[in-house]
């Protein structure tokens, strides 16, 4: 039978159902792609803070005559352009390590020998905080001593480096922590990282060329490979950020440093700030800090150790050291008093701290990286409420030997130089004149001598969203009524500002300020950069 010819109608209407079909399918699968970017932006990870996180003590009395502030700086001479270095933090962490009685705990960030492509030749404090360790549990096998340390020293991977090898072979414990436990500060690469890529990476054979070392080492140049799941790792950009170590002492009670400095052979020539404290404030702080050991030790792969549950045994061991809790003495009129105050406490403290400014207070600060819009708005308002505020800002130009972009310190004191200009109140930047180091410090200290005034913090805590919006951990200590503290500060602070003594500490301002179209551009990226978390400031 002759089939029926189709008429040029027909053949018409079904080119269009083809055409509407395919527009059809096109849209569907624009839809379910756009679905997929979407979905992973729809499920908020937000998880409780963890136990030992964001922590405010109440103010608590110590014994100013035992409390120290601890100064690491580097500068240039100017008669013989050679580098001039005082350094005091890691010489005390030494003290308190040769001089503990029963239990030393420890919590650094990063704390390896790796080099950049700019080697720092200044001295191996991986290696010799290691051997200190090792030496007084040798030569006191019954000391109970644990380690915390950021899992970013084993670049997230199985390789725990030396010293940490070798500390857990003489009996100390190192605990790697738990960063999952942590909100993820990265919005645009969290959320797929975590519904697409950690699926993916346990398919056998994604899993295979995932963990295949084909990538050059970050951070230690001529370091071995990495893998893309290592890589992967460190764009959640969080850590534990924290620099502090809690010991007793047979004589003097329980001891503590917190500073900002990482015992890290290439961070060995940074300027750094730290103070010393003793009594009832240094046992409080170890029994927080053994709370967030203990969440991250019961993870699966987090402990480094010698035998079964050693790390389990150390820290109840130091837990039964410690005195049992009990209520804080009310503190007198002017007594000298410490809080202790972590994450996004750090942020709480320093704007109650700005916005209790008024005029005739004098606010110095000297900053590693400072971003946080909340924070920057309090420094403003400090100024137009009468205060009288200086800042000494690292460049933003080194890392690890690498250059970086002066972001965000660059276009945050163009804003706050523009700001200062506009409203005519006092605000005045000059930049830390590095040379391959940073000018790691985190400080602040607000003084009048006229009202008796004297207010200090400082600790491992950039002023920026991801180390004070309680995403890293962060530990940091805040001083109040202890003058010998804040003017051996100020006294710091003055001459670097001045460079007292032909040491070149400090430039102008105008030597690295951004202007224009140039200032205009890092605004936006540096907004953007803190606004997502794609950034590791």
């Amino acid at each position: 039978m002759a089939r029926k010819k189709k008429t040029l109608k027909e053949i018409k209407a079904k080119l269009t159902r083809q055409r509407r079909a395919a527009k059809t399918l096109r849209i569907c699968a624009f839809a379910a792609l756009a679905a997929l970017i979407i979905f992973p932006y729809l499920i908020v990870y937000k998880p409780p803070l963890p136990t030992g996180t964001h922590i405010r003590t109440s103010l608590i009395p110590i014994d100013a005559d035992n409390t120290k502030l601890l100064i690491d700086s580097t500068a240039r001479d100017d008669s013989t352009g050679e580098r001039t270095m005082h350094q005091e933090i890691f010489d005390e962490i030494l003290t308190l390590i040769e001089e503990a009685d029963s239990a030393i705990l420890l919590d650094f960030f990063l704390w390896n020998s790796w080099q950049g492509m700019q080697r720092e030749e200044h001295r191996s404090l991986s290696s010799e905080l290691a051997d200190a360790l090792i030496d007084k549990k040798e030569n006191d096998p019954e000391i109970a001593i644990i380690v915390m340390t950021d899992p970013l020293n084993r670049l997230y991977g199985s390789e725990e480096g030396a010293v940490f090898s070798r500390m857990a072979k003489a009996g100390i414990p190192v605990v790697f922590t738990d960063l999952d436990l942590l909100r993820d500060p990265n919005t645009l690469y969290a959320g797929p990282a975590r519904v697409y890529g950690k699926p993916i990476s346990r398919e056998p054979w994604f899993q295979k060329h995932l963990k295949k070392k084909s990538f050059t080492h970050p951070f230690f140049h001529g370091g071995p490979h990495v893998s893309a799941l290592q890589l992967g790792n460190l764009f959640f950009f969080k850590a534990n950020h924290r620099k502090l170590i809690v010991a007793d002492s047979a004589f003097d009670g329980w001891r503590m440093v917190v500073s900002s400095l990482n015992p890290s052979d290439s961070s060995s020539a940074h300027s750094n700030m730290g103070v010393r404290l003793d009594g009832d404030i240094a046992w409080r702080v170890a029994r927080e800090e053994l709370l967030a050991i203990e969440w991250s030790g019961g993870a699966s792969g987090h402990v480094l150790e010698a035998g079964p549950d050693d790390w389990g045994k150390v820290l109840r061991s130091i837990r039964n050291a410690l005195p049992s809790p009990r209520p804080v003495e009310a503190p007198e009129g002017g007594q000298a008093m410490a809080e202790w105050i972590t994450e996004g406490a750090i942020r709480e403290r320093v704007i109650e701290l700005l916005n209790g400014t008024t005029r005739g207070d004098h606010v110095r600060i000297a900053m590693f990286y400072i971003s946080d819009r909340a924070v920057i708005q309090a420094v403003k308002d400090a100024a137009v409420g009468g205060a009288r505020v200086q800042l000494i800002l690292d460049m933003n130009r080194d890392a690890f030997g690498r250059d970086k972009d002066g972001i965000p310190n660059r276009p945050v004191a163009g804003e706050l130089m523009s700001f200062a200009a506009e409203e005519n109140v006092f605000i005045d930047v000059k930049w830390a004149d590095t040379h391959g180091e940073q000018f790691h410090t985190k400080a602040m200290s607000i003084t009048n001598p006229d009202a008796a005034k004297h207010q200090f913090t400082c600790g491992s805590a950039n002023w920026t969203r991801r180390n004070i919006g309680d995403f890293n951990m962060e530990a940091n200590i805040y001083l109040q009524n202890v003058p010998e503290i804040t003017k051996r500060f100020n006294t710091y602070f003055d001459n670097a500002w001045r460079n007292e003594g032909k040491i070149l500490r400090t430039l102008p301002y105008e030597d690295a300020a951004l202007t224009g179209s140039r200032l205009s551009l890092k605004k936006v990226i540096y907004r953007l950069r803190e606004s997502t978390g794609m950034c590791s400031f």
